[in-house]
């Protein structure tokens, strides 16, 4: 098979760099450690809970340590809340004192943003905390149009361009929405395979100039 003939549909219909990989993401020890992370603190398929659900996720998605995926793996790691539209105050303490507990070491260091705020990371995580401030806000709308289903993946990743330092990271998307299906099958029944002929875990993508993506 020539994977960058087959990734170069993706890429032009996209505006995304597209690499083809044999991992399955269910075979990913890391995804398999975020997953269990996920399924113990969402606990039900209510608007508020999903609204959290995208937030964790995001955060997740733009450290991704290795420190932070071992807080996951024990368990350790806040599970951040909104209220109103907000983070609480008890989450953002809860985040401030994962990112001093670990020296800073929260950002993963091959790609980009992360790498470049690995390398000054008290500047990396005060942009980060800005950027989720502005996204909780959205989460619940976000949230919403997850529970809606139809053109979900769509709705979400335009949505997500419109948070400000966010534009163009389809990959959140992506993300979020395969753990909502993982999780919220059993609560929504709603959600069917109308949606698995068009993101296969096998596809990794990237965004120009590296930046992790997976909007397919």
């Amino acid at each position: 098979m020539d994977v960058e003939r087959a990734a170069r549909p993706l890429t032009q219909a996209n505006h995304f760099e597209v690499r083809l990989t044999n991992m399955i993401r269910e075979h990913d020890p890391t995804s398999k450690i975020l997953m269990a992370h996920y399924r113990a603190n969402y606990t039900n398929g209510s608007t508020a809970a999903l609204a959290d659900l995208i937030v964790n996720i995001t955060l997740l998605r733009n450290t991704m340590s290795k420190e932070i995926v071992k807080l996951c793996e024990l368990g350790k790691m806040p599970w951040l809340k909104i209220e109103g539209g907000h983070l609480t105050e008890a989450s953002k303490r809860a985040a401030d004192e994962t990112f001093l507990s670990l020296g800073g070491r929260v950002f993963f260091t091959s790609v980009e943003p992360m790498k470049s705020r690995s390398k000054c990371p008290r500047r990396g995580w005060g942009e980060l905390a800005s950027e989720l401030i502005t996204f909780a806000k959205r989460a619940e709308d976000m949230a919403s149009l997850w529970a809606a289903g139809e053109n979900a993946v769509e709705n979400i990743a335009a949505a997500i361009r419109k948070v400000p330092g966010f534009g163009g990271k389809g990959f959140r998307a992506s993300a979020s929405y395969c753990a909502h299906r993982k999780l919220c099958d059993r609560h929504d029944d709603r959600h069917d395979d109308r949606h698995d002929d068009r993101h296969d875990d096998r596809v990794r993508c990237t965004r120009y100039r590296g930046t992790p993506a997976c909007k397919v």
